[in-house]
């Protein structure tokens, strides 16, 4: 997952589409990508942005993109007197926790081929098998 700063270009509406109404806004990324954002009709966090405003996005590994954040960048709640935005997170250790749970993903996912492999005879169900991927995986993170 890649996070990235974005500027709106068209705030968010409710289109018909073949698969029922949805809403979307577009977005500009610093190198002058534009992309389209989907989300629900009616979707809160499309409410509150405005043409200009600055965002967060996640791109995932399929070049999906969707909001991180459910405010703009640089809108401060009322009750913070820090001007922290609402995940109280800044942007460096969002993208440390990004790479946190990619490498989180791609471990969990080999302790999964791992159980299925040595087990495979032992084991005759999924949730087993699944059972002891978690089990290698929390040993593992234990060290």
């Amino acid at each position: 997952m890649q996070l990235l700063e974005a500027t709106c270009k068209f705030p968010g509406k409710a289109i018909q589409t073949k698969f029922g109404e949805k809403a979307n806004a577009v977005f500009t990324t610093p190198t002058g990508e534009e992309v389209t954002v989907w989300g629900p009709p009616n979707y809160p966090p499309f409410r509150r942005i405005r043409r200009g405003d600055r965002v967060q996005l996640a791109k995932d590994h399929k070049g999906n993109h969707r909001l991180v954040e459910n405010s703009p960048i640089g809108e401060t709640p009322a009750n913070s007197p820090f001007g922290e935005t609402p995940s109280g997170w800044t942007l460096e250790e969002k993208r440390t926790i990004a790479a946190k749970v990619e490498q989180n993903v791609k471990l969990l996912k080999y302790c999964l081929e791992t159980a299925r492999a040595e087990f495979a005879g032992l084991v005759e169900t999924e949730e087993s098998f699944r059972s002891l991927a978690t089990t290698l995986f929390i040993n593992t993170q234990r060290g």
